[in-house]
């Protein structure tokens, strides 16, 4: 396992063991009955997720030739995991036995392309979800299914998260602490806004601990793509995401390298690297906060950072479907030449989280995640009317 991994582990535990704290705080907002979970969590420290028993007369190559395989970007066309989601697609039929053709479509709707995989789509292989986010609180809404019954594929890393501002005068965002205009402006499409989005409600949290002043908008876009329309434009200034403070020097050449972006927070399990055209400039949010600032900020963050954008195969998927797909994500991220391109396209070197592992995860997580609920709603009810009148 890998140090991020052991790291993301330790601060799960916290969570787990601070979900008192959550429902204390929860108290305030009233009593929302939380989802059971179905899943039965598997021991951090345990075996893995059992690697599956595919049918020994399954030929892959017979099941796949001729077919499509639909992978399903839950974003608006443009962004990140739609770019990346297409890249994919260029190469991963040749590593399928059966060389199916790999399309790309948009769901910007994330719900409603989270309920169609659970309850309507082909459960053959030919429909994969590609999601920026595990997005386990999906999963526990009312009628949903959890994101643990579906069947995990892969990611290329855990998600490593920081805030990125533009423009900005301070150099961290605590560098504001207590000053009474605000400075950092943020935006989220209004679905996940009105919905409790963990990147707002983690926003929301770490910035009101730094008692640092903030605006935040909702939209009806915000891929990577409008973050930077509405930056160069003037309508919002910061964004909290995983990806783009290692693509900026690629499509947005001189930003960083010029000062006009800066990381001003790291919010990730793991330390934030330089990028190509400079260094973090600062560290762990977390190093700056209050304890109980550092629980509730965890219990909104770690359940959307364990893993980053992922795959995801419809829950009853069969084994011999899921192992196959998950052999050629394997096979093609051992290839030289297509590390090398992924590493570039995206600005980050490969830390990919594999099937087992990747389920394993998503086992353990989505129970805990459910301990936290009541803060979480708690919390989107507070701030829905603080920051947006609602």
């Amino acid at each position: 396992m890998s140090l991020v991994r052991e790291r993301w582990l330790k601060s799960l535990t916290a969570l787990v063991l601070g979900a008192g704290l959550a429902l204390a705080l929860a108290a305030c907002g009233g009593d929302t009955p939380t989802a059971t979970p179905t899943a039965t969590p598997k021991p951090a420290d345990g075996g893995d997720t059992p690697a599956a028993t595919p049918t020994p007369s399954f030929d892959v190559a017979a099941h796949f030739k001729g077919k499509t395989i639909r992978i399903m970007a839950n974003s608006n066309p443009g962004g990140g995991t739609d770019a990346q989601g297409r890249l994919i697609a260029t190469f991963l039929g040749n590593y399928i036995p059966g060389n199916p053709r790999i399309i790309v479509s948009n769901n910007g709707n994330k719900d409603g392309e989270y309920d169609y995989a659970a309850s309507r789509a082909p459960k053959d292989g030919t429909y994969i979800s590609w999601t920026s986010t595990p997005e386990l609180e999906r999963g526990h809404r009312e009628g949903a299914v959890l994101r643990s019954t579906f069947r995990y594929l892969w990611t290329d890393s855990p998600r490593n998260t920081q805030t990125l501002s533009y423009g900005s005068p301070y150099n961290c965002a605590w560098d504001a602490s207590g000053t009474s205009e605000p400075f950092f402006a943020f935006a989220d499409e209004i679905a996940d806004v009105e919905s409790g989005g963990v990147t707002m409600l983690s926003d929301i949290a770490y910035m009101e601990d730094l008692r640092v002043p903030i605006i935040y908008r909702g939209v009806a876009s915000a891929t990577t793509a409008d973050v930077l329309l509405m930056w160069e434009r003037g309508d919002t200034n910061s964004t909290t995401r995983n990806s783009l403070w290692y693509q900026l020097p690629t499509i947005r050449a001189g930003w960083v390298a010029e000062g006009k972006v800066k990381m001003v927070a790291d919010l990730g399990t793991t330390p934030a690297r330089a990028n190509a055209e400079g260094e973090p400039g600062c560290d762990d949010v977390r190093n700056h906060m209050t304890p109980e600032g550092v629980e509730k900020l965890n219990g909104f963050l770690n359940p959307s950072t364990y893993v980053g954008k992922s795959m995801w195969l419809p829950p009853g998927t069969p084994d011999e479907v899921w192992i196959a797909l998950g052999d050629a994500f394997e096979a093609a991220f051992k290839d030289p030449a297509i590390i090398a391109k992924w590493s570039d396209f995206t600005g980050q070197e490969l830390d990919q989280i594999l099937r087992v592992e990747g389920q394993r995860l998503t086992e353990i997580t989505d129970p805990a995640y459910a301990k936290a609920i009541p803060l979480v709603e708690s919390e989107t009810a507070r701030v829905l009317e603080k920051y947006f009148g609602l």
